[in-house]
């Protein structure tokens, strides 16, 4: 089944302890190393911009439930808290734009958290150590929260490490973010901005 797959995988990550029956929660310690990173790109009427965040990464544990009759998995307590001023837009000027248009006085920090996933590479997922599967996740920005999903590519880059990249094009308006307008509306901030993400995530033990 797609479930024992995918469920499979994420318990690959642990190297001892046994899977537990389907509809239990498996607890499970991560780390995300620092080369990891995270970029918000967008573009204006006149140029483009790119500000990466290569810190201030969330770690912690997560719990993975399965059950029998349903093909996918179900998470808990799976967020990326991402410090929205530890993001770098090379230019300084920029930089407190950026942070002013979205609010981090306000709301410090962009969450994302993973609520469930579902595999698209059955069959492969232990014979390539390497896949992608489609992930429900809560995106949270400016005080506002929406559902979305989201494609991730995973790799198995070492002992018990993982990399995980993805891209998600999101509009600030649904966040009631107001797009910058600038040099008495001759600079205008176009909506779409572009989250891509690069992470490399260390697994644990399973704790019980």
């Amino acid at each position: 089944m797609i479930i024992n797959l995918i469920l499979l995988f994420f318990l690959n990550l642990i190297p001892s302890g046994t899977i537990n029956p389907p509809g239990t929660n498996n607890k499970i310690s991560y780390s995300i190393k620092e080369k990891s990173s995270l970029t918000l790109s967008g573009s204006s009427n006149i140029n483009r911009f790119e500000c990466t965040t290569y810190d201030n990464f969330s770690n912690g544990y997560i719990f993975i439930q399965s059950e029998d009759d349903v093909n996918y998995v179900k998470f808990t307590n799976a967020v990326l808290k991402i410090n929205i001023k530890s993001f770098d837009c090379k230019n300084p000027i920029l930089n407190k734009d950026f942070y002013s248009t979205l609010n981090a006085s306000e709301t410090p920090s962009i969450d994302v958290e993973l609520l469930s996933a579902i595999p698209l590479t059955q069959g492969k997922i232990l014979k390539t150590n390497s896949g992608k599967f489609k992930a429900d996740v809560a995106i949270s920005l400016n005080g506002t929260s929406k559902a979305d999903q989201i494609i991730v590519y995973w790799e198995k880059v070492g002992s018990n490490l993982y990399r995980f990249t993805g891209e998600k094009k999101l509009f600030m308006s649904d966040f009631g973010i107001e797009t910058p307008v600038a040099a008495l509306g001759l600079i205008k901030v176009h909506d779409d901005i572009n989250i891509s993400f690069d992470l490399y995530v260390l697994a644990g033990t399973k704790l019980f």
